[in-house]
C-alpha cells in the first residue's frame, strides 16, 4: 500500500520463500510504474537476518538488501512486537480479506490473481477511502514514485554467507577461494557476477577470482598472504627458499640454533 494514495497493490503466491517475495515487489514496482523511496516492513525472516540488541541495527540477509539497492530503495522495520507502526498496511491485509477473498472461489493461483487485478481496479481503486475521503487512483496522480524506465529487472543469485577459515579460503561449490588473511575469523558474502567469484566484507569487495569450473580445486591470490608469516630474527628478516606460489619474505622461518638451545644442546653435529 502507498503510503500518500492508499492505493494498494496485492497478488498471492504458494510461500513466502525469497523468490516470491522479490517477485511481489517486482509485480508492485510494475503495477504502480515506479517505486518508493521508502518501504516499511515488520520484521520478516526472509529480510532480516538479526538485530543488535544495544543498536536496534537491523542486519539485513544479503540477497535482500542488494535487491533494495538495485531499485534505490530505503527498507525500514518496525520495532519488534510493534508490527502496529505499519497500520496502514495490516488495515490493507484486512480490507483485501474482507472485501475481496472472502465468498470467493477460485480455479487455481492464476486464476485468483486474475480476478485481484480486476477486483483491485474496478472497486479498489475508486472507492472513497476512508482517511484521505479521496479515490486511492485519484491521489495517486500526486505520488512521488521513482520513475524505473531505466532501471533492469533484478537477476536473482542468492548471496550466500560463509565464515573465512584459518587458511583464508572460502569454500563455494566444492572449490576454495582466497580472501586477504587479515579477514580470517570474519563473515563474508559470496556472489557470482559475469563468471567471477566475488567476494564481500561489508559491503566492500575484498577479493574477486575466475568461477572455476571443476570440483575441489583452488584459486589462490598470493598477495592474499603478504605479511602473515613475516618473522625477523636478529637485525635482518630470513629468506629461505619456500613454496614458489608465495613472496619469500613472506615466510615463516625460525633459526634453528635457537631451538638447540632451548634443548640445552651445545653444538651442531
Amino acid at each position: 500500500m502507498l503510503g500518500y494514495s492508499r492505493r494498494l497493490f496485492a497478488r498471492a503466491y504458494p510461500n513466502e520463500r525469497l523468490a516470491n517475495l522479490l517477485a511481489g515487489h517486482e509485480a508492485a514496482f510494475a503495477w504502480f510504474g515506479g517505486t518508493p523511496r521508502e518501504l516499511l516492513y515488520d520484521n520478516p525472516k526472509t529480510m532480516v537476518d538479526g538485530r543488535d540488541a544495544e543498536t536496534g541495527e537491523v542486519e539485513l540477509n544479503g540477497t535482500f538488501r542488494d535487491f533494495v539497492r538495485h531499485y534505490g530503495c530505503r527498507a525500514r522495520f518496525c520495532h519488534p512486537y510493534r508490527a502496529r507502526t505499519k497500520g496502514k498496511i495490516e488495515r490493507g491485509v484486512g480490507y483485501v480479506k474482507n472485501n475481496f477473498l472472502i465468498g470467493r472461489r477460485f480455479n487455481d493461483l492464476s486464476d485468483l490473481n486474475r480476478s485481484m487485478e480486476e477486483w483491485l481496479t474496478t472497486e479498489a481503486d475508486v472507492r472513497i477511502h476512508g482517511t484521505t475521503g479521496m479515490r486511492p487512483i485519484d491521489r495517486f496522480q500526486q505520488e512521488n514514485l521513482v520513475d524505473l524506465a531505466h532501471v533492469p529487472p533484478y537477476r536473482l543469485e542468492r548471496v550466500l554467507r560463509r565464515q573465512v577459515p584459518n587458511d583464508a579460503r572460502v569454500c563455494f561449490k566444492t572449490n576454495r577461494y582466497s580472501v586477504p588473511w587479515r579477514f580470517i575469523g570474519r563473515h563474508v558474502e559470496v556472489r557470482v557476477e559475469d563468471g567471477e567469484v566475488v567476494l564481500l566484507h561489508d559491503e566492500q569487495v575484498i577479493a574477486r577470482h575466475a568461477l572455476l569450473p571443476g570440483r575441489f580445486q583452488e584459486n589462490v591470490d598470493p598477495a592474499h598472504f603478504r605479511g602473515l608469516f613475516r618473522m625477523v630474527v636478529g637485525e635482518e628478516p630470513i629468506k629461505p627458499p619456500h613454496d614458489p606460489r608465495f613472496p619469500v619474505e613472506d615466510v615463516m622461518v625460525h633459526n634453528l640454533a635457537l631451538y638447540d638451545q632451548a634443548a640445552g644442546i651445545g653444538g651442531v653435529l
